[in-house]
């Protein structure tokens, strides 16, 4: 009876706050992190502030994120492939899928090219009050 009566006033005197103290160190623990990540967000929050601070900020913020265009500008958006498989197995058929999906790529990458190629030398044209020539050939 002895025993079990200065065991229980040891587990009171000893484990108890052995526990409450590992119990806080972990929790310490856990907040110091938290306070790791909220600094990092702050930093990055500060960082936006500056950015937006200037009149190039602004505009920029303002494309990216609003993609908003100024007057003259035009916007283009490109499509990703992203809807497609990334590794295709490299044999028939997909060798050939591959080939026609990077065809048709490059297909549109070359018009697109030509068409602002078109509308840069209408707009040079334009600003020059002349009409864009055709290419002469000297005679045989």
């Amino acid at each position: 009876m002895v025993v079990g009566v200065l065991g229980s006033f040891g587990a009171a005197l000893f484990v108890l706050p052995l526990q409450t103290w590992w119990d806080q160190s972990e929790d310490l623990e856990n907040r110091r992190e938290e306070l790791a990540v909220l600094l990092e967000v702050n930093r990055r929050l500060e960082t936006e502030i500056e950015r937006l601070s200037t009149d190039a900020g602004v505009i920029a913020a303002a494309r990216d994120e609003l993609g908003f265009v100024q007057v003259g500008e035009r916007r283009l958006v490109l499509v990703d492939r992203d809807g497609e498989p990334a590794d295709l197995p490299v044999r028939w058929p997909y060798t050939v899928v591959d080939a026609i999906l990077d065809a048709r790529q490059a297909h549109a990458a070359a018009e697109l090219a030509a068409r602002l190629a078109a509308e840069q030398a209408a707009r040079d044209a334009a600003a020059t009050n002349t009409t864009p020539s055709a290419p002469t050939t000297a005679a045989p």
